[in-house]
């Protein structure tokens, strides 16, 4: 059966077009462009090299809200890393927890937000194999932010495996329970 999908694709000459994708074999995809729209040549070619990814913008699109939601996601650290460790995604609450803004984040080990007792048992590494191993592992412990202040934080860090089971790299969901920890002593 046919699945229909309806998206809008900016153009790189400014404009919105508006089509229906249809979706009638595994690997067939369909575009129908709504409306019309007069074009000169040069405006056609350029058009037409547009169009050859509009069948990705559907995705992209479909990945772009996903985006979105992650970026405002305030109350949880949300931080992505590569199989070496090195931060490759932070989002707002990332910001709000450790105060570093994500350009400075970005590229940096994820074990510069342990403890250094933490660093020094290899309590980031363990972790990375762990979540290797199980697909994930969870944790309470006190992570650094960078005034240099301590949060006690629960946090899970999963695994990301291609179509190929092989491993990508990580993602880290941090929530700061320093206020919980309190109230529960």
């Amino acid at each position: 059966m046919a699945q229909k999908h309806k998206f809008s694709y900016k153009a790189k000459l400014g404009q919105v077009l508006h089509f229906n994708t249809i979706q009638r074999h595994v690997n067939v995809l369909a575009l129908e462009f709504v409306g019309s729209i007069f074009l000169g040549r040069e405006h056609r070619m350029a058009l037409q090299h547009d169009l050859a990814y509009a069948g990705e913008q559907d995705l992209w699109n479909s990945d772009e809200r996903f985006r979105l939601v992650l970026d405002n996601l305030s109350d949880y650290a949300v931080i992505m890393v590569d199989i070496s460790g090195a931060i490759t995604y932070w989002n707002i609450g990332a910001t709000n927890l450790f105060g570093y803004r994500p350009d400075v984040a970005l590229g940096q080990p994820l074990e510069t937000l342990f403890t250094e007792d933490d660093r020094r048992r290899g309590l980031p590494g363990q972790e990375m194999k762990e979540a290797a191993k199980n697909g994930q592992c969870d944790d309470e412990c006190m992570l650094v932010g960078k005034d240099g202040t301590t949060s006690f934080s629960s946090g899970s860090l999963s695994a990301i495996f291609g179509a190929d089971h092989r491993l990508l790299g990580y993602v880290k969901v941090i929530r700061d329970q320093t206020n919980r920890r309190k109230m529960d002593e």
